[in-house]
C-alpha cells in the first residue's frame, strides 16, 4: 500500500514537470507551418469554433463564458499582450491553470500553431 501511494505521489509530481518542459520546448521552437498560405484562415476558423466562448470573437476576453471564470482573460488585441508565438502554442496545447483546457487531444499540431498565429495577428490589427 505504501509503495502504491509513493508511486502515485511520484506520478503527480513528475507529469506536471513534463508538461512544463514540453511547454518550454514549444516556447523556444519556431512555428513549423510559418509561411503556409492557409495558416491565418485556419487559425481564425479554429479560434472561432474553440476559443470564442471564453476569449470572445475579437480576442478581448469577453466571451459569454468569461464571466464564470475566476481569472481575468487577456486582451489579445492589446499591445501589452506580448507573449511569444511558442508560449501561446504551448498554452493552447497543454492548457494553463485549471480554467484553460488543454487542446492537444482535440486539435492537430497545425491547428494549434495556426490559432497561436491568429491570436498574434489580432494584436497587429490594432
Amino acid at each position: 500500500m505504501r509503495k502504491r501511494l509513493l508511486g502515485v505521489a511520484f506520478l503527480l509530481l513528475f507529469f506536471p514537470a513534463c508538461s512544463h518542459v514540453q511547454k518550454t520546448v514549444m516556447a523556444v521552437s519556431g512555428n513549423p507551418y510559418e509561411g503556409s498560405s492557409d495558416l491565418l484562415p485556419l487559425g481564425e476558423a479554429t479560434y472561432k469554433s474553440h476559443c470564442t466562448r471564453c476569449h470572445g470573437m475579437t480576442g478581448l476576453g469577453d466571451g459569454p463564458d468569461s464571466s464564470t471564470l475566476t481569472v481575468a482573460l487577456p486582451n489579445f488585441s492589446d499591445g501589452s499582450y506580448d507573449k511569444s508565438l511558442g508560449l501561446v502554442a504551448g498554452n493552447i496545447t497543454y492548457g494553463k491553470r485549471e480554467e484553460m483546457p488543454a487542446f492537444q487531444d482535440q486539435l492537430s499540431e497545425k491547428e494549434i500553431w495556426s490559432v497561436a498565429s491568429y491570436i498574434q495577428s489580432l494584436r497587429q490589427k490594432t
